[in-house]
Formats: C-alpha cells, sequence, structure tokens
C-alpha cells in the first residue's frame, strides 16, 4: 500500500540501443536496426529566470550519454547519440537524417 505522499512506480522494460526488430510490412524475414537519438534543449529564459537548476548534462567524451541530476538522484541514460543544448536543427539533420536518406 502506497502512502499519501508516495507515487506509484511503473517498471520499464530496457530495449538495448540497436536492437534488431522484424520488419512487419513485408514477407520476408528483413531486419531493420533502430536507432534512439536524443537532443537536449537547454534552459529557457523563463527557466533561467526563475534560476531553475539543470539536471540533465551531456557529457561530450563519448557523444552517447546523457546524466540526469536531481537531489540525490544521479542517473546515466545511454543511446546511439546524444546532442546536447548547443546542436543545431542542422547539424542534427546533416548527422541522422542524412545518412539514412543515402
Amino acid at each position: 500500500m502506497l502512502a499519501a505522499t508516495e507515487t506509484p512506480k511503473r517498471e520499464i522494460q530496457n530495449t538495448p540501443a540497436g536492437q534488431r526488430l522484424a520488419n512487419s510490412s513485408s514477407n520476408d524475414d528483413k531486419e531493420i536496426n533502430i536507432q534512439v537519438v536524443v537532443r537536449c534543449r537547454g534552459l529557457s529564459e523563463k527557466e533561467k529566470k526563475d534560476k531553475t537548476p539543470r539536471v540533465i548534462t551531456v557529457p561530450m567524451i563519448t557523444g552517447k550519454d546523457v546524466i540526469y541530476k536531481s537531489g540525490s538522484v544521479n542517473r546515466t541514460y545511454t543511446f546511439d547519440k546524444v546532442f546536447g543544448p548547443d546542436a543545431d536543427q542542422e547539424t542534427v539533420y546533416q548527422e541522422v537524417a542524412m545518412p539514412i536518406l543515402k
């Protein structure tokens, strides 16, 4: 039983980045790779004005991790590629969409 102040927790099944999934739109045994790419935004002007703490950091060492820090919670999430707040739309398009379209 949960206390009135507790939030119910939901289990999330992890799917490894790049896991192969069957292509259900065709009758043959083709497989496709799924890439998970994240673009983290910076703080908005309102968030800066309100002195909202930054809870997401993107270490550029690997370009694949996002670190979430809030209070005592410290988690690292790994993706196929991560873009920080300085990445513009053109950069994301060139690095993610263009290789797929070629």
